[in-house]
């Protein structure tokens, strides 16, 4: 929801002066949990055409905020600032298409809705585009594409294409395998906010060897990472990419355990 705020704050500088007051309003009370305030101020706008309303007033309807869910009226009012060039809800549409919410699954529409949303820059579309053109989902399978726009959202600061963009490293496609940038990726999507996703292919490239992955395991450990702690113990236990060294492995994992991580405390076990 960040992004989706800040690229709103930004255009309403572009809206008159009683629209960008009524839609602020709005988003004032959006942001207190007032979810019926924020859906009244809204929808008398996005019916005069408003199309940073129409997309808060299809994303209200999708996840049932101040009104009865409904993903079939969510896509209606997407499609109405889709159709006016919203990058934001060009991207959501495609979403919807991709996963068959409120419509059949279009992959082909989905790309499509992407391609729009990506030649205006919007990171999230290209990264959604790229894995359009990575599985070959509604356009021809097509590397070289994928690792363009994975690359072009992670240069933008999004976390899923860092994540993207390493594991196209990692498995050598479009590019040679690359442990080291797969790991230089993960780190930096783990910054970003991808930590969960990132943790765990950094074990895997510490697996193969990786010891700046294995470092940030340890480094984050150390911090008082519980589920980092864990998977720690569990690389120390396999040996596998390092020396293995079972007293280190009960050690983190017995930390995990006792930090409340239930797997971890089975895992001690067996150890």
């Amino acid at each position: 929801m960040n992004r989706r705020l800040i690229s709103l704050t930004l255009g309403l500088l572009l809206l008159p002066a009683a629209t960008a007051a009524d839609f602020a309003a709005g988003m004032s009370a959006y942001r207190s949990g007032d979810f019926e305030a924020a859906v009244a101020e809204w929808r008398p706008l996005a019916e005069q055409g408003d199309a940073n309303s129409q997309e808060m007033i299809g994303f209200m309807y999708l996840y049932g905020q101040g009104v009865s869910r409904g993903d079939s009226i969510a896509i209606k009012w997407y499609r109405r600032a889709a159709e006016q060039g919203h990058a934001g809800a060009q991207n959501s549409l495609g979403t919807l298409y991709e996963n068959g919410r409120g419509t059949l699954k279009d992959y082909a529409t989905a790309a499509d809705w992407y391609r729009r949303a990506a030649e205006q820059n919007h990171a999230e579309a290209k990264n959604n585009l790229g894995r359009a053109y990575l599985e070959g989902r509604g356009v021809d399978r097509d590397d070289k594409e994928a690792l363009r726009l994975f690359t072009e959202a992670a240069t933008d600061g999004l976390g899923l294409s860092m994540i993207n963009l390493g594991r196209m490293y990692e498995q050598g496609r479009q590019v040679r395998v690359n442990y080291g940038q797969a790991t230089t990726w993960y780190v930096r999507a783990a910054k970003a906010g991808q930590a969960a996703r990132a943790r765990d292919r950094l074990v895997a490239v510490a697996r193969r060897g990786s010891r700046a992955a294995f470092t940030w395991l340890r480094d984050a450990a150390n911090a008082g990472d519980g589920d980092a702690m864990h998977k720690l113990g569990l690389l120390y236990f396999e040996g596998v990419g390092i020396l293995q060294n079972f007293t280190l492995a009960h050690l983190w994992v017995n930390l995990s355990a006792a930090l409340g991580n239930e797997r971890a405390a089975q895992d001690r076990e067996v150890i």
